[in-house]
């Protein structure tokens, strides 16, 4: 990712024989469990795991806060002082590239567009 403000990035491989369902209580609030047991389960999963790890990058708290405590899903939320170390406001997009990986870009501040680019080993851009 690149950017001229402070922000993280987290991209995932969508494995659909992945076992999320032992990792739910440790790292997902009751709400976004309930959330991801619901419809196409493992791609929220990974939709919520890739946004938490983005703003955890972005804010250098890294995955040593409690995640249960850092909200992932759609809208505003106030989080709880010292749960990351920022008290900005955050902007999360997420992604899914070609139905095999699930991203999500957290931003400190308002990013306008999102774009991608698909380069070769030579840094030549191919299609996206």
């Amino acid at each position: 990712a690149i950017s001229d403000a402070v922000l993280g990035a987290d991209i995932e491989f969508i494995n659909p024989d992945f076992g999320y369902s032992e990792v739910l209580a440790d790292n997902f609030s009751p709400a976004e469990v309930n959330y991801i047991n619901g419809s196409d389960h493992i791609n929220r999963f990974f939709s919520l795991w890739t946004r938490k790890e983005a703003i955890t990058k972005a804010t250098a708290q890294g995955l040593d806060c409690d995640l249960r405590l850092l909200p992932a899903l759609d809208g505003r939320h106030m989080v709880e002082a010292g749960i990351i170390a920022s008290d900005d406001n955050w902007l999360i997009n997420s992604f899914i590239i070609n139905e095999k990986y699930a991203g999500s870009v957290a931003s400190g501040s308002s990013i306008e567009a999102l774009q991608f680019f698909h380069l070769d080993a030579t840094g030549n851009e191919l299609s996206f």
